[in-house]
């Protein structure tokens, strides 16, 4: 479906500089429109991307929304539609070709408004009357988001390596009953996703070591395994080893955004896709403010707390905390977090001791807390001892075991979420042709170790 209108304006081209094959997005204020109609899809919308073709290389531009009809022979750089609310960077244009930029928080069906600003020069894109060129919006549907309060596990893909360190085999006190799995093995993943789907979760926050680390290599396998309705996002761990410039961030969320978030089984809240951040202990709201100032790309981001974040002139989305030593914590209305127990592989006894009793109550607490996100610590953690995944030693007649058999029956369920349905094209996609943790593990030199609480 072609966009019915667009064009570019200037306050140095006040008038619309189109018909024509280019469209130029800047300089300085300048301005190009894109007006598209958005179909209602069944099942619901889960990523919209828009392509446009760039002339060259540029800084690239910032994506934005508008409302108010104009018309394409009449637009003026007086009459033009504001954007306003929400911009999401496409990140710079390194050559000539197809630049994508996801759009999902900013499109919605009915007729929709795109304004594409520049981020720093002029970026010279394919106008509608290039046909073979002219910028689509591509639409994905998939299985509805999950409703909030939004119940997660913290999750770990990052065996078979982490079963032997510190000279150890295998890294931890108990015996999971899928065996010392290796987490890139299909039947390992999709049962643990029907484990915790059964549990009645909603998603799972999977720890990620940046590109290329063996966290980033089985991301897609974790995203291809939940055509169900079961969500994944990423746990961003390396803030916990640095300062990462926001430059930096920004790489990485961009990178992110291409790679996991294209996929309609990740996590969004409210179109956005969300990324949960670990931390060092002497964080505070400096780090808050270099996430901030590089989260220009439309994620939800949700840090990990420290003492006095609430009292930060820069916020996040979000907030969590990575306690498993302590059976609960209440970062309301942010989060809410609980832990099954607490028990080091390199330690002699437990610091949270398994409690069955104990568990019940701190779910039931997590239930009655409200909170937006309702998170476990953890699904798969067996380092630190904190997986409520089964295990030989709480194994159930369901299969489950009996922490997940506990979530199962006390967390409501979800209704039915309707799965992944073929798309008009095969592959997923309508196109509109437009001119229109305080315990994770960190790798040093190869080896990998728990973070510990905090």
């Amino acid at each position: 479906m072609q966009a019915t209108a667009d064009g570019s304006v200037s306050p140095s081209q006040p008038r619309n500089a189109g018909p024509g094959r280019w469209l130029e997005i800047g300089p300085g204020r300048g301005r190009t429109y894109l007006r598209l109609i958005v179909p209602r899809l069944s099942p619901a919308l889960a990523v919209a991307r828009l392509r446009v073709w760039a002339a060259g290389r540029s800084a690239g531009f910032v994506v934005a929304a508008a409302s108010g009809r104009w018309r394409e022979a009449t637009l003026t750089y007086r009459n033009a539609p504001t954007p306003r609310g929400l911009t999401i960077a496409s990140g710079p244009v390194h050559r000539a070709g197809w630049q994508t930029v996801d759009v999902t928080p900013l499109v919605r069906a009915g007729e929709r408004t795109l304004v594409l600003e520049s981020a720093g020069g002029t970026t010279r894109i394919a106008g509608r009357e290039d046909r073979r060129h002219a910028a689509r919006l591509w639409l994905q549907a998939g299985a509805p988001q999950p409703p909030g309060p939004i119940r997660a596990a913290f999750f770990y893909a990052w065996y078979p390596e982490a079963w032997r360190q510190d000279g150890r085999y295998p890294y931890t006190h108990y015996q999971p009953s899928l065996g010392f799995y290796d987490s890139g093995s299909r039947p390992v993943v999709a049962a643990q996703v029907e484990a915790m789907r059964y549990a009645h979760l909603d998603a799972a926050i999977v720890s990620w070591w940046g590109r290329g680390s063996p966290t980033d290599t089985r991301l897609p396998r974790l995203l291809s395994a939940s055509r169900s309705g079961f969500h994944w996002a990423v746990y961003d761990e390396r803030e916990g080893q640095g300062n990462p410039a926001p430059s930096a961030i920004r790489r990485d969320l961009l990178y992110l955004r291409a790679r996991a978030a294209a996929s309609p089984s990740y996590l969004r809240i409210g179109g956005r896709f969300v990324v949960f951040v670990y931390a060092q202990p002497s964080d505070g709201c400096a780090m808050a403010r270099r996430w901030q100032q590089a989260n220009t790309v439309g994620a939800f981001v949700v840090l990990k707390v420290f003492p006095g974040y609430r009292g930060c002139r820069a916020q996040p989305d979000g907030w969590h905390q990575y306690a498993p030593a302590e059976p609960e914590d209440d970062q309301r209305p942010y989060s809410f977090s609980i832990s099954p127990g607490f028990f080091a592989a390199t330690e002699a006894s437990p610091r949270l001791s398994r409690d069955l009793a104990a568990w019940r109550r701190a779910v039931d607490d997590m239930v009655a807390s409200h909170a937006r996100f309702e998170l476990v610590t953890t699904f798969n953690e067996w380092g630190e001892g904190t997986a409520v995944e089964s295990a030989r030693e709480w194994q159930s007649s369901s299969g489950y075991g009996s922490y997940l058999d506990t979530l199962h029956a006390v967390l409501p369920a979800r209704r039915a979420l309707t799965p992944t349905a073929r798309s008009q094209d095969d592959h997923g996609f309508w196109t509109l042709s437009g001119s229109a943790r305080a315990g994770t593990s960190r790798r040093d030199g190869g080896r990998v170790t728990g973070h510990g609480p905090r």
